[in-house]
């Protein structure tokens, strides 16, 4: 017999008139004498589809049944029934009924139907690159140098644009005048720069280096995708060149105005037409790794790119398989 010597009664004690306490059920009361009995109920089971499919079962039964059963119905326990659906135990829940009746209530997660939806989500990340690499002084840093080796076309003494950069920089950052003369003068002799518009782009990098304005604001994306899957998906270890609308797979509904193929491309079609100096050639995309997590009855696969335009992603670093 329990004892009630602390009270109120705890794990499957009940103040049932026992000991004194509590109020025992009226013989009339009681619907059965069966020692043993277990019934579902005549609206059972209740099938619910939303964020996740979920079926609950409720069941009438005696105590010692009732016990039994919510020992194996444990979280996290798979079920299998005769059509070969799997479910996963989310919840048990044990009750008393009048007339010394108990009710099972077992409520379980959907396994092989009713994924949870795909999510989606864009999100910007602000890269201050140097200003030097700004579209604008793009004829200063790349004047006269060849575009592989990155040496000057022309020899000395013509100057190139990694050189000139040089200049400013000396020019800016010189503790002493002479130091900022000896650069002005580079910049200002046509010997070295004989292109009046050359000088002209690095005496306005100049002037914004002289007022600290060294780095400026682009905005790049990260665009993640998730899917879910009953078992453990291949992982995609990412480091290369994909878009993620034309080659990734990303469902037009994430990433189309009209939520098919042919619609505008929001990841891109509108910077191009407000920036055009920055977006005129689109986005680079890179592949990251995939991240994988489990949750509670599915694992969720996340694919994510991030992009930045003019060209950021190297070719010969990052293969476009």
């Amino acid at each position: 017999m329990p004892s009630f010597d602390i009270l109120p009664p705890s794990g499957i004690d009940r103040a049932d008139g026992s000991h004194g306490v509590g109020t025992p059920t009226p013989n009339e009361g009681l619907i059965t004498s069966r020692p043993f009995f277990f019934e579902e109920d005549a609206g059972s089971p209740e099938i619910e589809r939303g964020e996740q499919g979920t079926i609950t079962h409720n069941f009438t039964c005696d105590i010692n049944t009732g016990l039994v059963m919510i020992q194996g119905l444990s979280r996290g326990r798979v079920l299998t029934d005769s059509f070969g659906n799997l479910t996963k135990v989310l919840t048990t829940r044990l009750t008393r009924a009048r007339g010394d009746v108990y009710r099972l209530s077992v409520t379980c997660e959907s396994l092989s139907f009713d994924s949870p939806p795909e999510r989606f989500r864009v999100r910007t990340i602000e890269q201050n690159f140097p200003l030097e690499k700004h579209p604008k002084y793009y004829r200063l840093v790349t004047y006269n140098t060849d575009p592989i080796f990155g040496l000057p076309i022309d020899p000395a003494p013509k100057s190139y644009g990694s050189e000139i950069v040089y200049y400013i920089h000396l020019a800016v950052d010189a503790p002493l005048a002479t130091g900022r003369v000896q650069g002005l003068q580079f910049i200002l002799d046509t010997t070295h720069i004989p292109d009046a518009d050359i000088t002209s782009l690095a005496l306005d990098l100049y002037r914004k280096f002289l007022k600290q304005e060294e780095t400026w604001y682009l905005p790049g994306l990260e665009v993640t995708w998730s899917r879910y899957f009953f078992l453990p998906p291949l992982l995609d270890p990412g480091g290369y060149i994909q878009d993620p609308v034309t080659e990734g797979g990303l469902p037009p509904f994430f990433w189309s105005d009209t939520g098919q193929f042919g619609g505008h491309n929001i990841l891109e079609d509108l910077a191009a037409d407000v920036n055009p100096l920055i977006y005129q050639d689109g986005i680079d995309w890179l592949k990251k790794a995939d991240d994988l997590n489990y949750e509670r009855t599915w694992f969720e696969l996340v694919h994510t790119w991030i992009g930045a335009p003019i060209g950021l992603w190297d070719r010969g670093i990052y293969p476009n398989p």
